[in-house]
């Protein structure tokens, strides 16, 4: 890198010149910052400056920009000023006629054209500006010269300007560093021998340093290379006579689909970026292309045997293979369907960004899996295929689930006639079959599974499958295919030692199916069964849309593996076959476990629904116009009464609120044949999860009421019980026991408790307990508190003046308007109060639900006096928030929510985005910052200012943006801390930008801390301390030494440069540090002498050493603590030492030190040693353990 020089007068006039267009509205910072940078490297070139990318960058100059405004403002903005900005300002006050002279030298001295250079970069320029300008100096010079309309460079501008959204400039930037990175003594724009160009394209595209040396624009560097090259290819073909000019022309058109299959469409603000594998796979592309093209193949077949895509409706395309799409009138040829897959997205993504990002990391609505995916996200998938710079699609699918991704994308950004893709059958057209050629249905299922397998039944021999029986449920699906295989253990010839199976069979008529399926009235409709778990399951849309869909893949299995039966044509017996044949299947188990069981979960679901009413499952008119049952309007009713109702009083119900449309003469009989039908069900529908209704006998009359399936089969369990216990004896003989006996409560599984219980009945009662044991443990179930482990009475848990006190206290609470109380709440808020002795929240929970039945409405986790309060603590949380107006510290929160356990308030703190952390345990709701639209405009304007400048900004800068341009708002805020400003403003643009921690960057880029330094290491080296401190400063951040060391060399105490700017002499220096080091390590201070060290291009000291080892030697490495800002320590130690942490570094060295292995004397020893650079060691402990055990096993 060339070595930065500081600024003159001259460019700091322009710098100035620069900011004050800025401060009069003339251009925009980011235009005017552009500008001037292009006139500072122009002033360089002029006087012989040797330059690189980074000289006066556009980044460069926005920092520094930043400085002249801290020098006009008479105050620090964002980088302090300079004393040279500072004279320069002053002088344009104080002299503004000097000022413009010298302004008029400077731009004069940016103007003048000393060399080729600056004329090539203004002509680049003018090429991206102004293009009919630039085409006519060329002509107008291409006549004056006699030379050809076309130079090289031109030709290969207009070449690239179809495949890539760079400007001619870019163009010219990316070549002439991929000339540097090869040391290339001339342009690589310009050279015409292929052969050249391709050594270069191989190099860069293989470049192990390229990222290493460029960065993020290395891969754009090797897409416009590998561009290039393709371009020389055909740029260079003979066109001498007219019978070969036609290969040349077919070369073209493949190289530039090969070239733009290599670099997407995009813009200079958006460097496109192809994966390495790609680039370096395009070479074999373009010449695969190209010798199908020479050879005069073609992918066009008669257009009788083709077929349209139609996306208005869903279809199979098993075994079908595209011919060709057309979008927006350009017809492409088509390989696979993977292939157009992929190519189709890529056109869409580049016609339709924005649309397309809001399906990003999701999939096209209808679906539920992951589709396209970022660079963050990108892993999640099974097999990821870029279709964009930077962004992936799912790739393992099959032909139908293509099309129907590609359907769905035809619909999300209505495409209608832009889009047609034409097919046709592998087989030639027509259906194909089990009986087609090389479609037997058994070589189909081996193929399908994966399974290694060789067939020689054509020339009299067998068909082998290799597999143990692990295979059993394949094996018996074939021999109901008519298949007879046999197990041989050993193997054969063609597989030897290992098991296979084997037949000769070749069945010509295969036996019709698998199971025998009962089918049901028609196909069944699944928005039927939409509707289903939505209305009676009680499910999300979205969920059961995603059951819908589930079952529709499951459906489409059957069909691509010739499964002789259909789940959609089945009732509630055949799908219960199909699913039990399914779950045998490995392929079939393996994909539903990659679906996290989800083709399973729906397969119960379906069943379920089958077992309705057949006519609802098949399309009937009931479900289809979204109308209830009767059924569903009868627990309706009963829900909303809250009580039980007779059947009267139901039907009275329905009819006064209209919930029914009745059609029979006697509908109250219809009601009551329904609600008993469903009484009879109740076992049914308690093992299918669902509500169900329970009779009973009040006041002689019979009531039915609604319960969920728990609660049901609680109740049924407790009635059983109840009438068991009708001869048992009187339970207050049993009190008298207890109470004597049990004051700890009675073990459940105990016997010595069960005999304890029958000799005490036997003192206390003159008799033998007559009960059986289970009769026993019946009575302590029904009359006890249950803890789960024993059995209490309850007056033992609680005094009458204690349940008095719980009692008032639960009354007072939902009294005061709280719709909820925890349980967790009560006992922390009256443990301290109660005089018992055992009790802990375990047994006050259980003892309020033994006791409190008939007072509240007990449930999991909390009790209520109103059946239909809602847990809302969010609600609450932002309540409480809003009543205080300001930040609020999370014990005053806990305490104003003090009926909500104090751990789930502060979970519900961490869950929800809208609870903003101002600082350390303080909180505020995101409404309390009232920004209005136009305020978060003006801030997302100068957010995107500082992206567009640097990449970049930190959350801090915020709150001083704020009181720099518009102070009023930044009044309005200032009750919140800088952190709290951010907070708030990541809230409300969330979907603008990307906040990660400090950072904020383009929505959906992710930069942190580290990134940020590693940035301002490769922008910004050579650099000193001084510069790194006030850049964390800036940054409200600590500096992380790690990141920098590997960013850049340190070379002193106060310098840091270039990694490339150090010449290693590898294995002089470790030859030079292994006569420091005889034995296995040495302390890095240890080394003060550097005599026997070659010179590097920097002066050798401890730094210089430190870095060396750190990143660079071959044969020893740096353990340590951590990088120290003005210090360094640590122990440099040999690779092959077998020592592989500093805690054994550590515990070596003390054992063989004459120090006592104290805490004290050993940190001493350490320090003192340059090991470790402060008197403290989290670790000391462990280590001085450690070192103990060497030294006695040294003896």
């Amino acid at each position: 890198m060339v070595r930065q020089i500081p600024f003159t007068k001259y460019e700091a006039a322009l710098l100035l010149d620069a900011y004050l267009k800025v401060l009069s509205g003339e251009l925009s910072r980011v235009d005017s910052v552009k500008n001037c940078s292009q006139l500072l490297r122009l002033m360089a070139v002029n006087e012989g400056i040797e330059i690189d990318e980074t000289y006066r960058n556009v980044n460069g100059i926005s920092f520094q920009m930043a400085s002249m405004e801290s020098a006009y403002q008479g105050k620090t903005i964002m980088k302090p000023a300079t004393q040279l900005f500072t004279e320069t300002v002053q002088l344009f006050r104080d002299n503004n006629k000097e000022y413009h002279n010298l302004l008029n030298k400077a731009k004069d001295m940016a103007t003048e054209k000393r060399d080729g250079e600056a004329t090539a970069l203004q002509m680049c320029e003018l090429c991206t500006t102004n293009p009919a300008e630039h085409q006519m100096i060329l002509e107008e010079t291409n006549r004056m010269t006699g030379t050809p309309s076309k130079s090289v460079e031109d030709a290969f501008f207009m070449y690239a300007k179809d495949k890539t959204g760079f400007p001619p400039k870019m163009l010219v930037d990316y070549l002439q560093k991929a000339a540097d990175y090869c040391h290339l003594k001339q342009p690589l724009l310009g050279m015409t021998d292929a052969k050249a160009v391709h050594n270069v394209q191989k190099k860069v595209a293989e470049g192990k340093l390229l990222r290493f040396r460029f960065g993020k624009n290395a891969q754009a560097i090797r897409s416009v290379t590998q561009l290039y090259y393709a371009f020389i290819k055909s740029y260079c073909e003979p066109k001498e006579d007219a019978i070969t000019q036609t290969a040349p022309l077919m070369k073209d058109a493949v190289v530039e689909q090969a070239a733009s299959d290599a670099v997407e469409q995009a813009t200079a603000e958006n460097v496109p970026i192809i994966s390495v594998e790609e680039v370096g796979a395009l070479d074999e592309i373009v010449e695969t292309a190209e010798g199908s093209a020479l050879q005069g193949e073609t992918t066009s077949v008669p257009a009788n045997d083709q077929s349209l895509v139609d996306f208005s409706q869903d279809g199979t395309y098993l075994f079908t293979k595209p011919v060709s799409y057309t979008y927006k009138g350009e017809v492409y040829p088509a390989k696979s369907w993977n292939r157009i897959y992929v190519e189709i997205c890529g056109l869409l993504f580049a016609d339709y960004r924005d649309a397309f990002m809001g399906i990003m990391n999701e999939d096209i609505p209808g679906y539920n899996t992951l589709a396209f995916a970022d660079e963050r996200n990108y892993r999640r998938m099974r097999v990821p295929k870029s279709f964009a710079p930077g962004y992936y699609l799912e790739s393992n699918l099959d032909a139908t689930t293509i099309v129907r991704k590609i359907r769905g994308l035809h619909q999300l950004f209505g495409l209608g006639d832009k889009l047609r893709i034409s097919y046709r059958s592998e087989d030639g057209g027509g259906e194909t079959s089990e009986k087609a050629p090389n479609k037997e249905w058994i070589i189909v299922q081996l193929k399908a599974r994966g399974l290694t397998y060789q067939d020689k039944r054509n020339w009299g021999g067998c068909l082998w499958i290799v597999g143990d029986h692990g295979l059993d449920a394949f094996i018996q699906e074939c021999r109901i295919k008519g298949y007879k295989l046999s197990y041989k253990a050993d193997g054969c010839k063609t597989y030897p030692n290992r098991p296979v199976w084997w037949t000769k069979d070749h069945p010509k008529q295969p036996i019709k199916a698998t199971p025998v399926i009962p089918t049901g009235e028609g196909q069944i409709s699944l928005d039927a069964f939409k509707q289903f778990l939505i209305q009676e399951k009680g499910l999300a849309d979205r969920t059961a849309g995603n059951y819908s869909t589930s079952i529709r893949m499951i459906e489409a299995y059957i069909q691509r593996n010739h499964l002789d039966f259909s789940l959609l044509n089945a009732d509630a017996t055949g799908a219960q076959k199909i699913f039990d044949f399914l779950m045998a299947r490995p392929d079939f188990e393996q994909i539903n476990i990659q679906r996290h069981r989800q083709f399973s979960a729906a397969l119960v679901q379906f069943v379920i629904f089958l077992r309705q009413d057949g006519s609802i499952a098949h399309g009937g008119e009931q479900k289809l116009t979204g109308k209830k049952t009767i059924i569903e309007t009868v627990f309706d009713v009963l829900r909303q009464a809250g009580k039980p109702m007779t059947v009267s009083e139901i039907y009275q119900a329905i009819i006064r609120d209209n919930l029914y449309p009745f059609g029979a003469q006697n509908p109250q009989s219809v009601v009551y044949s329904k609600v008993s039908l469903a009484y009879r069900q109740t076992d049914t529908r308690i093992r299918e999860g669902r509500d169900v209704l329970i009779r009973a006998e009040k006041d002689g009359r019979r009531v039915f009421q609604v319960m969920s399936a728990k609660e049901a089969a609680a109740f049924l369990e407790n009635q059983q019980r109840k009438s068991e216990l009708e001869t048992a004896s009187p339970w207050v003989e049993y009190e008298a026991v207890l109470k004597q006996a049990f004051p700890k409560g009675f073990q459940k599984e105990s016997v010595l408790d069960m005999k304890k219980l029958r000799k005490r009945w036997a003192e206390i009662h003159g008799e033998e307990l007559r009960d059986s044991n289970e009769i026993v443990r019946l009575q302590l179930t029904a009359h006890c508190v249950d803890t789960g482990k024993r059995w209490y009475l309850a007056e033992l848990l609680l005094s009458d003046e204690d349940r008095w006190t719980v009692l008032q206290y639960i009354e007072r609470v939902l009294n005061s308007g709280k719709p909820v109380l925890y349980y967790s709440s009560i006992y922390a808020a009256l443990e301290h109060q109660l005089e018992s002795a055992v009790l802990t929240e375990d047994l006050l929970v259980s003892y309020l639900l033994a006791t409190c039945q008939d007072r509240y409405i007990l449930r999991e986790h909390y009790l209520t006096n109103d059946r239909h309060a809602q847990v809302n603590l969010p609600e609450e949380i932002t309540v409480v928030m809003l009543a205080y107006g300001r930040p609020i510290h999370t014990d005053e929160l806990k305490q104003a929510l003090h009926h909500f356990p104090p751990n789930q308030v502060e979970r519900e703190l961490h869950i929800h985005s809208e609870f903003i952390m101002d600082a350390f345990h303080t909180y505020f709701h995101e409404s309390m910052a009232d920004l209005t639209a136009q305020e978060l405009d003006q801030i997302a304007a100068f957010i995107q200012e500082e992206l567009d400048n640097q990449g970049y900004m930190i959350g801090d800068w915020i709150q001083r943006k704020l009181v720099q341009l518009y102070p009023e708002t930044a009044e309005r805020l200032s009750f919140l801390t800088p952190l709290g400003v951010r907070g708030a403003v990541a809230y409300k643009l969330r979907n603008r930008f990307t906040f990660s921690g400090p950072v904020i960057t383009l929505k959906g880029n992710t930069m942190s801390m580290t990134d940020i330094f590693a940035m301002f290491c490769q922008r910004h080296a050579p650099f000193t301390l001084d510069e790194l401190t006030a850049f964390a400063k800036e940054c409200d951040s600590t500096i992380y030494m790690d990141t920098v060391h590997r960013n850049c060399a340190r070379v002193s105490e106060t310098e840091f440069v270039e990694t490339g700017a150090v010449r290693w002499d590898i294995p002089r220096v470790d030859a030079a540090i292994a006569l420091h080091c005889p034995g296995k390590y040495v302390s890095l201070k240890n080394i003060q002498y550097f005599d026997a060290f070659p010179y590097v291009g920097y002066s050798w000291n401890s730094y210089l050493l430190e870095q060396y080892v750190a990143t660079v030697s071959k044969n020893f490495t740096l353990m340590h603590s951590s990088y120290a800002k003005n210090n360094v320590s640590g122990a440099i130690v040999r690779r092959d030492a077998g020592l592989d942490f500093f805690d054994d570094v550590l515990a070596d060295i003390l054992a063989n030190a004459p120090v006592d292995l104290e805490k004290d004397p050993c940190l001493e020893h350490l320090a003192n040693a340059g090991y470790i650079t402060r008197k403290k060691l989290s670790s000391i402990n462990e280590i001085i353990t450690r070192a103990k055990m060497l030294r006695s096993q040294k003896g």
